[in-house]
């Protein structure tokens, strides 16, 4: 069964910014990009094993799985057990990975 997924306005309001920047260049490959973000959101819904592993201290569950097609757009994620909270963080510079995070509140709120 999948998981929860929660997308928050932030997270919503950057998919929709990289949309345009994508479309800017390219109006099909920026429709893409969004159908391919829902896909990958819907894998990670089902499957939040696949990520990468990359703990940090605050963050000790965190890891992160590129947006399919889209390898330099990433979601940053944790999982329990029924829920997946999407948050976003601001895009990085254009040849580095654009961040997307998805995150868990913590256990005791």
């Amino acid at each position: 069964m999948p998981l929860k997924v929660i997308l928050t306005t932030r997270a919503s309001q950057e998919l929709v910014a990289f949309a345009r920047h994508i479309a800017q260049d390219n109006l099909d490959a920026a429709l893409r990009f969004l159908d391919a973000a829902e896909a990958t959101k819907d894998q990670l819904a089902l499957d939040p094993e696949l990520g990468t592993a990359i703990p940090t201290d605050k963050y000790p569950q965190l890891r992160r799985w590129p947006i399919t097609g889209f390898n330099h757009y990433l979601y940053f994620y944790e999982s329990s057990a029924e829920q997946v909270w999407l948050i976003a963080k601001k895009a990085q510079h254009c040849y580095r990975p654009k961040l997307l995070i998805l995150l868990l509140p913590s256990h005791d709120e």
